[in-house]
């Protein structure tokens, strides 16, 4: 459920964004400053596990810390946790949470005080199965995700954004499959 508030939010935000947009067109934004960034975020996580049926969306934050290096490209190092990803059937029940710490890349597309991007990275996820009646278990293996997002610029510094993504693991992980959409806020400074 929390996932799919996150979504909405980011329908509202995408959908208000030219209104927005030519209200504020009197200040002159930046938001192509080179420098370093660290953002944090929280929202939800829809799974899309393969093999077992019936969990519950999960939800979780992050946080990053990259660096813009021109006014197109950034790059940056991303750490995610996730969890109450819930079954029950019967006598199995069963949570699983999940991190990532991935390197992200970004291609931005500068409009003013908006900037869409698209994101896309690779990098490690663990998973944490506790419940009946396996047991715990504990997988880490590699993933790979993609997606895109809007940020708005307050000022050259500050900027909130909404963002969704796809992971994709890969080996003894694979069946985690996941999709997450976050709201969070940035602050850059100048190098």
């Amino acid at each position: 459920m929390n996932a799919r508030v996150a979504a909405l939010g980011l329908a509202i935000l995408l959908a208000g964004a030219p209104a927005i947009a030519e209200d504020e067109e009197e200040f002159e934004i930046d938001p192509t400053i080179f420098g370093y960034y660290v953002a944090i975020s929280g929202g939800g996580a829809l799974e899309q596990f393969s093999g077992v049926n019936g969990f519950d969306d999960g939800f979780g934050g992050g946080a990053s810390f990259g660096y813009r290096a021109g006014e197109y490209a950034s790059i940056e190092v991303q750490a995610e946790f996730l969890e109450n990803f819930d079954t029950r059937r019967g006598a199995f029940s069963n949570e699983v949470d999940l991190w990532l710490t991935t390197i992200n890349f970004r291609l931005h597309f500068p409009m003013g005080r908006f900037e869409p991007y698209l994101t896309y990275g690779g990098g490690a996820i663990g998973v944490d199965s506790t419940g009946a009646p396996a047991g715990r278990l504990t997988r880490t293996d590699i993933v790979f995700k993609g997606g895109g997002g809007l940020a708005w610029y307050w000022n050259d510094y500050v900027s909130f954004y909404g963002a969704a993504t796809y992971a994709l693991p890969i080996g003894s992980a694979k069946r985690y499959e996941h999709a997450t959409f976050v709201v969070g806020a940035m602050y850059k400074w100048e190098e």
